[in-house]
């Protein structure tokens, strides 16, 4: 059980503290991985309504960055939101991104897509991966000639954008601080 909090543990301070990003990209094992992980939520469907797009160009994910700063400019009504969403590519890098797509029609399919999203981040801070959510991308992904180019069917809609990192290193601290518990009612006291 020890390896079990560590791995937990390991997840969690991985999430809370900042690192450099590598440039380094990360391997197909890795991102099937994660890709495995969000497919383990519980399900009374054998259906799974969502799918993935997974992109390790870093070309493509710089021109989808930079076509999305000049197309949600245009499409937007509100420049300074857009600005708030925006993804800085200065303080983040992409080694990869995976984008979730779903029918939106079917209302079952939003909240097992956030939990499989959920995994995936979990997954990724337990590898020491730097996994974000960024919805600058949505827009423009969700464009017919954005579907096209990925082969997406137009019926589908994308939902989450992940940004998948790798750090320079990754640790679990030698001392966590404990918790102030001031007290602790359960009947084997």
């Amino acid at each position: 059980m020890d390896g079990e909090i560590n791995c937990v543990l390991k997840a969690i301070v991985n999430r809370g503290i900042e690192k450099k990003l590598a440039n380094y990209p990360i391997s197909r094992n890795l991102i099937e991985i994660l890709l495995d992980s969000g497919m383990r939520i519980s399900s009374y469907s054998k259906t799974i309504p969502w799918s993935y797009v997974v992109i390790q160009d870093e070309d493509y994910i710089t021109y989808l960055q930079d076509y999305a700063k000049a197309f949600n400019h245009i499409h937007s009504d509100n420049t300074e939101a857009n600005a708030n969403n925006s993804f800085d590519s200065r303080t983040h890098s992409s080694d990869a991104l995976i984008v979730l797509y779903a029918n939106v029609e079917n209302s079952f399919s939003l909240n097992k897509c956030w939990q499989s999203v959920e995994n995936i981040l979990l997954a990724g801070r337990a590898l020491g991966l730097n996994v974000s959510i960024d919805c600058s991308l949505l827009r423009l992904l969700n464009s017919i000639k954005l579907k096209q180019e990925l082969n997406v069917p137009e019926n589908l809609s994308v939902l989450y954008v992940l940004h998948i990192a790798s750090y320079i290193n990754t640790y679990l601290p030698a001392t966590i601080n404990k918790p102030t518990v001031w007290s602790w009612l359960d009947k084997y006291s």
